[in-house]
Protein backbone atom coordinates (compact mmCIF):
# COMPACT_ATOMS: atom_id res chain seq x y z
CA UNK A 1 0.00 0.00 0.00
CA UNK A 2 1.06 3.49 -0.72
CA UNK A 3 0.56 6.21 0.96
CA UNK A 4 -1.15 9.13 -0.46
CA UNK A 5 -0.12 12.70 -0.62
CA UNK A 6 -2.54 15.12 1.16
CA UNK A 7 -4.34 17.48 -1.55
CA UNK A 8 -2.70 21.04 -2.11
CA UNK A 9 -6.22 22.13 -2.56
CA UNK A 10 -7.08 21.94 0.85
CA UNK A 11 -4.84 24.50 2.37
CA UNK A 12 -5.59 26.41 -0.77
CA UNK A 13 -9.45 26.34 -0.24
CA UNK A 14 -8.82 26.97 3.85
CA UNK A 15 -6.90 30.24 3.12
CA UNK A 16 -9.73 31.25 0.63
CA UNK A 17 -12.38 30.67 2.94
CA UNK A 18 -10.51 32.17 5.78
CA UNK A 19 -9.95 35.18 3.95
CA UNK A 20 -13.67 35.61 2.44
CA UNK A 21 -15.04 35.55 5.83
CA UNK A 22 -12.25 37.85 7.35
CA UNK A 23 -13.36 40.49 4.09
CA UNK A 24 -17.00 39.55 5.28
CA UNK A 25 -16.34 40.91 8.67
CA UNK A 26 -14.68 43.94 7.45
CA UNK A 27 -17.42 44.64 4.85
CA UNK A 28 -19.91 44.09 7.78
CA UNK A 29 -17.98 46.40 10.59
CA UNK A 30 -17.47 49.35 7.64
CA UNK A 31 -21.12 49.62 6.56
CA UNK A 32 -22.06 48.94 10.66
CA UNK A 33 -19.58 52.50 10.90
CA UNK A 34 -21.54 54.42 8.17
CA UNK A 35 -24.82 53.32 9.49
CA UNK A 36 -24.17 54.95 12.59
CA UNK A 37 -22.13 58.73 11.59
CA UNK A 38 -25.37 58.80 9.57
CA UNK A 39 -27.99 57.89 12.31
CA UNK A 40 -26.61 58.93 15.43
CA UNK A 41 -23.16 61.29 14.64
CA UNK A 42 -23.60 63.06 17.97
CA UNK A 43 -21.26 59.92 19.73
CA UNK A 44 -18.78 60.15 17.51
CA UNK A 45 -15.88 62.73 17.91
CA UNK A 46 -14.95 63.20 14.63
CA UNK A 47 -17.95 63.85 13.29
CA UNK A 48 -18.89 68.02 13.38
CA UNK A 49 -20.86 69.39 16.18
CA UNK A 50 -24.22 70.59 15.34
CA UNK A 51 -26.65 71.99 17.11
CA UNK A 52 -29.65 70.10 16.08
CA UNK A 53 -28.11 66.98 17.08
CA UNK A 54 -29.22 65.75 20.93
CA UNK A 55 -26.42 65.05 22.88
CA UNK A 56 -24.42 62.34 22.49
CA UNK A 57 -21.50 61.20 24.26
CA UNK A 58 -19.23 62.85 22.49
CA UNK A 59 -21.25 65.67 22.61
CA UNK A 60 -18.53 67.25 25.87
CA UNK A 61 -15.42 66.64 23.89
CA UNK A 62 -17.20 68.74 20.61
CA UNK A 63 -17.57 71.40 23.02
CA UNK A 64 -14.19 71.45 24.83
CA UNK A 65 -13.09 71.69 21.53
CA UNK A 66 -14.72 74.72 20.60
CA UNK A 67 -13.23 76.68 24.03
CA UNK A 68 -11.14 79.32 22.53
CA UNK A 69 -12.30 79.29 19.04
CA UNK A 70 -14.64 82.01 18.75
CA UNK A 71 -14.96 81.93 14.71
CA UNK A 72 -15.60 78.11 15.12
CA UNK A 73 -18.01 78.69 17.96
CA UNK A 74 -20.26 81.50 16.22
CA UNK A 75 -19.73 78.99 12.44
CA UNK A 76 -21.74 76.58 15.19
CA UNK A 77 -24.47 78.86 14.90
CA UNK A 78 -24.79 80.29 11.70
CA UNK A 79 -26.76 77.15 9.61
CA UNK A 80 -28.81 77.21 12.63
CA UNK A 81 -32.67 78.63 13.58
CA UNK A 82 -31.15 80.17 17.00
CA UNK A 83 -30.58 83.77 17.14
CA UNK A 84 -27.42 84.50 18.94
CA UNK A 85 -25.61 87.66 19.49
CA UNK A 86 -22.10 87.05 20.44
CA UNK A 87 -20.24 89.52 23.25
CA UNK A 88 -17.23 90.83 23.37
CA UNK A 89 -14.54 88.81 25.43
CA UNK A 90 -14.01 90.29 28.58
CA UNK A 91 -10.90 89.71 31.75
CA UNK A 92 -10.89 90.72 34.69
CA UNK A 93 -9.36 87.78 35.93
CA UNK A 94 -7.94 84.45 35.37
CA UNK A 95 -11.82 83.25 34.79
CA UNK A 96 -13.58 84.48 31.75
CA UNK A 97 -15.69 87.46 34.04
CA UNK A 98 -18.97 86.13 33.54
Amino acid sequence: MTRRAPLPTNRAVRTLISLLLLSAILYAGWRGLQHVEAEYPEHLPWMPLAVEDPIGRATPLKIAALSGDKPACLALFEGSELAVTPFDDRRTSQQCGY
